[in-house]
Parts: structure tokens; sequence; C-alpha cells
């Protein structure tokens, strides 16, 4: 098994040299690139990020992958996702079927994503386990193999002290929703409604994606608190831009984030 596992990353690090990537330095901007989910589909780094993110590269074949896992999940994840902190685990090119059984196992419930190709991997580093810290201006803070835990907990800190905006309660009333959904071929895209809802004074950022990352609406939303509100999706985007297939919304409150898949039929 160990001889496997040495045979596997050779393999990996000789690919990936070979197909000479920049490797991403602390302060240079992230690119949005592609991932697939555990269902197969297709999504980007831009509609599954948070204000704050922790990117973590594994293999279910890589053993010190499944003691840095747990900890990050205990650590990171469970102490700061309430806060606007994300983690994205990304998988290097296995199967959704195997990665969701090992992501199960290990009780583990923050998102995991494959990179199919490896072409993200090799944006960031050549050895697993790698870990990448992106901070609220989509930089990167921090990149290295293993889990450099303290300087990981340090930056976070300082991200959140700096921020102008105090974080939300666990059980503060965020809400996003979009209906039809899906939204049949005999039903206007000018029928189409979002609704929403922010618990305190101020502005939420609302996004429409395409599959492609592609960003269609980007605009603050201002509220009341407690207030609902709901908007024509007609009045966001011109309903000629709309093609049959899948859109991602994305609402920011105070460091939360909620993403809604929404499906334009045929």
């Amino acid at each position: 098994m160990t001889r496997k596992i040495l045979l596997l990353l050779f393999a990996f690090q000789t690919v990936l040299g070979a197909r000479g990537f920049a490797q991403l330095q602390p302060g240079q901007k992230v690119p949005n690139f592609s991932l697939t989910d555990l269902d197969g589909n297709s999504v980007s780094f831009y509609q599954v990020r948070g204000e704050i993110t922790l990117v973590t590269f594994f293999a279910t074949w890589c053993a010190p992958c499944a003691v840095e896992l747990p900890v990050i999940e205990e650590k990171i994840w469970q102490a700061f996702k309430d806060r606007g902190v994300k983690v994205i685990a990304i998988d290097l090119m296995e199967f959704p079927q195997l990665v969701q059984q090992y992501v199960k196992s290990r009780g583990l419930t923050f998102p995991a994503y494959i990179d199919s190709d490896g072409s993200v991997f090799a944006q960031f580093g050549q050895i697993l386990p790698h870990n990448a810290l992106i901070g609220p201006d989509s930089t990167v803070a921090l990149s290295a193999p293993g889990l450099e835990l303290d300087k990981i907990l340090n930056l976070i800190s300082q991200f959140l002290t700096t921020s102008s905006v105090p974080a939300l309660p666990r059980e503060s009333n965020l809400h996003l929703e979009v209906y039809p959904n899906p939204q049949p071929a005999d039903i206007p895209v000018t029928e189409t409604r979002i609704q929403l809802s922010l618990p305190g004074n101020g502005a939420g950022q609302l996004q429409i994606f395409n599959l492609l990352g592609q960003v269609l609406v980007s605009r603050k939303i201002p509220f009341a608190p407690q207030n609902q509100r709901e908007l024509r999706l007609s009045d966001l985007v011109n309903p000629e831009a709309l093609f049959p297939g899948i859109y991602f919304l994305r609402l920011e409150f105070r460091g939360r984030v909620l993403t809604r898949k929404w499906t334009l039929l045929k």
C-alpha cells in the first residue's frame, strides 16, 4: 500500500510539473476555476466560496489527509462556519461515489468537490495534503503543503477582527428562495420570483451566476429589520439573456452566505 501511494504521488507530481502551471503566491488573486460536485455537476469556485475560504486539497488514498481533515472539521469549520468562514475540500481526480463514501464515513460536514483533471491543484501545489487560505479580497493569504493550523487560525482571527461588520449569530434568519424551481418552459421568466429576508438593517449583496461562473447580476438589496422582500427576476436581469440551464443565486450579508440553484427548463 505504501509503495502504491508513493507511485501515485510521483505520477501526480510528474504530470503537474510537466504542465508548467505557475503556482499562486500570497497576495495574488485567485481565478474562478471549475470544480465537480459529488453529484457530478460542474460548479465554479466563485459560486461556492465564502467571505473567507480555506481550500484543502486531499485524496482518499492520502494518509496525512485522513489525519488533517478531522482537525479542519473541528478547529476551523465547526468553529467559524457561522462567521463567514467556508471550508472547501477538493479531491484530486477520483470518482464522486468514492469521495462521497470517504467524506461520509469520516463525519466530515464541509462541502467537498473534485478537481477532475488536476488543473486546479496545479495552481496551488504539488504534494498532498495542501491548504490555501483565501481572504475577503479573493487573494491568497497562505498556501502551503500540510496543515499550518496556528498560522491559519491567526489569519482568520485577523480577518474577522478587521471586518467592519459584526458576524451574525447562529440563529439569525437569513432566507433566499427562487420559485418556481425548476421553472417549466410554459411559464415565462417574467413570472419568476425571488424571495429573501435579512435579520437586520443594511443591504444584502445578491448575485446571479450562470453555470460557467459568469456574473449576470450583482446588486445590493436594502432591508429594514426582519424585512422580507420579493423581487421579480426580470427586474434584475433581461429575460432574453437567460437560456435553459442551471443558474445560481448567492445572497451575502454580514459574512453569512446562502446559495440556491435554479433550473430553467427547455
